[in-house]
C-alpha cells in the first residue's frame, strides 16, 4: 500500500479496517505529536523555527510572496534558530504547510479537555480500536497536526 499526499483519512482508515489485524495500529506519530521543548517559550511556532525568517517575514520552504508571522505555526515545524539569510525554495505551499495563523500547543485545543489527555486521541481508541493505539497522555505546551480551534 502507497500512501500519497493526496489519499484522504476516510479512504486510509477504509484500507486499514479492510486489512484487519494483519496491519499495525496507528500510533500518534502519525499526527505529528511534538514533545515540548521547556526552554522554548514559542514552540511550534515560525518564530522558533529554523526556517523562519524573522526580517523578512518569510519561510524558506514557502514561497518569496508567501507572508510568514512569527506566531504562526505549521506542520513542518523544525526547532532552531531562524536567520534571513536563507534561500526560498518554494517547496511547498503553506496550505500544503499547514500554516495557521494560531498557536497550535495542546493547551490551546478544543481537544485538550482533560489535565493531560487529548479528548481526539481517547476517541480515536475507543471508537476505533481495532486502527488506532494512541498515547492519550499530551503535555499542554506539545503540538500536534490534529490541533483544531477552541470554540
Amino acid at each position: 500500500m502507497t500512501i500519497n499526499k493526496y489519499m484522504d483519512m476516510k479512504r486510509l482508515i477504509e484500507i486499514v479496517e479492510a486489512k484487519g489485524a494483519s496491519m499495525p495500529k496507528i500510533d500518534r506519530s502519525a499526527f505529528l505529536y511534538l514533545d515540548p521543548d521547556p526552554n522554548i517559550k514559542d514552540f511550534a511556532q515560525c518564530g522558533s523555527c529554523f526556517m523562519f525568517m524573522p526580517g523578512k517575514q518569510r519561510c524558506s520552504i514557502f514561497g518569496k510572496n508567501d507572508k510568514v508571522i512569527a506566531n504562526a505555526s505549521c506542520g513542518l515545524y523544525v526547532y532552531g534558530k531562524p536567520y534571513d539569510d536563507q534561500l526560498i525554495r518554494d517547496a511547498v505551499t503553506p496550505k500544503e504547510a499547514g500554516y495557521v495563523e494560531h498557536k497550535v500547543r495542546c493547551e490551546n485545543c478544543s481537544w485538550f479537555n482533560k489535565p493531560n489527555k487529548c479528548g481526539l486521541f481517547e476517541s480515536l481508541n475507543d471508537k476505533m480500536s481495532d486502527v488506532f493505539k494512541l498515547d492519550e497522555k499530551v503535555e499542554a505546551r506539545a503540538c500536534c497536526n490534529g490541533w483544531q480551534a477552541k470554540n
